[in-house]
């Protein structure tokens, strides 16, 4: 079983293939259902550079934040290819994604 927005945030993972730390946390399960809890982080790894975080899908009827994640993150795609000053800022800072906390919810439609 899949979902839009799943699908969405595995195509972005791939767009972001280099640019990107792509990391499952761990997963989730429900009877047959199995969705790992993927993050992307972009910018740099010091663990004292400052951190921006935006996560989505913590219920699964409301799928608005997930929304903003992904719209969000696709936007970044396409300006990293042109954007030197965003460049520049993700070497000094660090942004992380979760754009699906609550992957089971999703896929069934359910808030938990």
């Amino acid at each position: 079983m899949s979902f839009s927005q799943w699908e969405r945030l595995k195509a972005i993972s791939e767009g972001l293939s280099g640019l990107a730390r792509v990391e499952d946390l761990g997963e989730v399960r429900r009877g047959n259902l199995v969705f790992p809890l993927r993050t992307l982080t972009l910018g740099s790894s010091d663990p004292k550079a400052p951190c921006f975080g935006m996560v989505g899908g913590v219920h699964g009827l409301e799928v608005i934040g997930t929304e903003v994640v992904l719209a969000f993150l696709e936007g970044l795609t396409a300006r990293l290819k042109w954007d030197v000053t965003l460049a520049h800022q993700l070497e000094r800072a660090r942004w992380s994604f979760l754009p699906v906390m609550n992957p089971i919810g999703m896929a069934l439609g359910r808030r938990s």
